[in-house]
């Protein structure tokens, strides 16, 4: 039993880790420390140091010089790298999602993307106001739902596997990008991004709807393409918005 409960541990705190890297807590280039992620935590340095070194070996992580981990600094041989696997392996979940995404899950998706456009619209709203402070964790985490909601209807947990070990590189930077253009653009200007951005998403939707695997492809990858360049952009300088929530509050 107490092998068991260790298991537990172990499993929780890599988790815990996994899904804050993929909602954007941690910032390219920022080093994690074991002993103050388990005070966090308030467990051992062991199963921290375990979920590290699992995470490092998954890419999601790296070992600096001086053996410190760190998450990886997107430069733009590494974005291109992404990139270029990301479009390989999600276009070809897409493709495969189009004839095989349930009713229900279709369903599920335009909630989600009905959930983006008024989170969009309230960040509008609230934009200037004296108590607005910027949290893109939920703006993170819709992203994520809308893309794997589409490459979980493919079936292939195989293939599944593959792309959430890309986005738990890719989506430190894009949390970066989501901060910088909520801040930096003009009201007018961020209004202008949401509906292309909202625009490329109901494309998507609307060739999954028509069970379309070639147009459903295509409008996918045009969506993942469009971050390409804005994200370069992004990673040149480091974000300094820190995330507020508390590490364990991503536990499972």
């Amino acid at each position: 039993m107490a092998i068991l409960k260790a298991v537990m541990i172990h499993d929780q705190i890599y988790l815990c880790l996994r899904k804050a890297l993929m909602c954007g807590h941690f910032k390219p280039g920022e080093q994690l420390s074991a002993r103050g992620l388990a005070t966090e935590l308030e467990v051992s340095q062991m199963p921290v140091r375990d979920a590290l070194n699992r995470l490092t070996s998954e890419s999601a992580l790296e070992r600096t010089k001086d053996r410190r981990y760190r998450v990886p600094l997107l430069d733009e041989t590494y974005i291109k790298n992404l990139y270029e696997a990301r479009l390989t392996n999600e276009g070809r979940a897409a493709e495969l999602a189009a004839s095989r995404m349930t009713k229900n899950d279709l369903i599920k998706l335009i909630d989600v993307q009905d959930r983006i456009e008024k989170e969009a619209k309230l960040k509008l709203e609230l934009r200037g106001k004296p108590d607005d402070e910027v949290d893109v964790r939920n703006d993170v985490n819709l992203h994520n739902e809308f893309h794997f909601t589409i490459y979980r209807s493919c079936e292939n947990p195989v293939l599944v596997s593959i792309i959430e070990m890309l986005w738990l590189q890719y989506a430190p930077g894009i949390s970066i990008y989501i901060e910088n253009f909520t801040t930096s653009l003009s009201k007018t200007a961020l209004e202008k991004q949401n509906r292309m951005h909202n625009k490329r998403h109901r494309k998507i939707i609307a060739a999954l709807k028509s069970k379309n695997p070639v147009t459903t492809k295509e409008v996918l990858m045009d969506d993942i393409t469009s971050y390409k360049d804005i994200l370069e952009s992004s990673n040149s300088e480091q974000a300094n918005i820190l995330s507020t929530r508390h590490i364990s509050e991503y536990i499972v």
